[in-house]
């Protein structure tokens, strides 16, 4: 290589090393946010370095009165982060936009995000039980005890549980076409308890439901909110060993669906729908 070629090369190395990478500049991406049932914003400013989710909801509480944080993708698929302030104390709830322009969720630790969910649709910031309290009121009428959905003693002070009754339907479609499945025949299937959080109030298993309904061998779930929100099963979704789909019906009448797996020994919350009005069998 010639003197001059090599003089040309090193000056363009020198240029390329003092030239800065340019700041990603911050846009402007649709993305749903609530609080509970109340939506508090349609888009966020987001850039590739991680925005706290608590600066994206207007007039949210602190992270730390916090019951979960349910973020919905593109495909409707929940990951739920629950009590994000006393289980990641060193993290917090963050948005940004990743390398394809897409809205992911992640706990950022240190100005980085760990294990991104993406893309993003909903987000929702949950600070209210199922009955409505505020999780500080609840934790003082509990002992300090916050979280899950305030059911957990087996009474909240409005009266006794529901009965199911046929009047309570789900829709549940397969090849074969749709059926209606009534919350009186409910009692009759097995009972259980979710595995971690509140483990005393009864519930069913949505397999066991769907088992009563005559379908024993899907490899694939859609169960749909009221709302239009789904939630999609499959795999170890479906193994009773690995994963609990535990349906409850709250003081309110209302049918809930939480998914639990378990990871390593432990169990955990993997997904929340507030409703269950269809189910989907591909």
């Amino acid at each position: 290589m010639s003197p001059r070629l090599l003089l040309v090369c090193a000056i363009a190395i020198s240029a390329c090393k003092g030239k800065a990478t340019p700041a990603a500049k911050p846009t402007t991406v649709p993305v749903a946010i609530f609080i509970d049932d109340r939506q508090v914003a349609t888009t966020a400013t987001l850039s590739t370095a991680p925005r706290a989710l608590v600066e994206l909801a207007p007039g949210v509480s602190g992270p730390e009165t916090w019951l979960a944080v349910i973020v919905i993708d593109a495909d409707g698929k929940a990951t739920t982060v629950m009590a994000p302030a006393r289980e990641h104390a060193d993290a917090l709830p963050a948005l940004a936009v990743d390398a394809s322009g897409e809205v992911a969720f992640a706990m950022s630790r240190a100005g980085a995000m760990t294990a991104p969910v993406a893309p993003v649709a909903k987000v929702i910031i949950k600070t209210k039980d199922d009955r409505g309290a505020i999780v500080a009121e609840l934790a003082a009428k509990e002992g300090g005890h916050g979280g899950g959905d305030g059911e957990g003693n087996g009474h909240d002070g409005d009266g006794a549980r529901p009965v199911p009754s046929a009047d309570l339907a789900i829709a549940i479609t397969t090849a074969k076409g749709t059926q209606t499945f009534t919350g009186d025949k409910l009692p009759g299937l097995p009972s259980i308890t979710a595995p971690v959080g509140d483990m005393t109030t009864p519930g069913w298993n949505l397999l066991d439901v769907l088992a009563a309904a005559g379908v024993t061998d899907a490899k694939a779930v859609n169960i749909i909110d009221g709302e239009g929100v789904s939630l999609h099963l499959e795999g170890a979704d479906l193994d009773r060993a690995a994963t609990v789909l535990y349906i409850k019906l709250n003081r309110g009448g209302q049918l809930r669906f939480r998914r639990y797996a378990k990871q390593g020994a432990a169990w955990q919350m993997t997904g929340e729908l507030r409703g269950l009005a269809k189910i989907i069998v591909p």
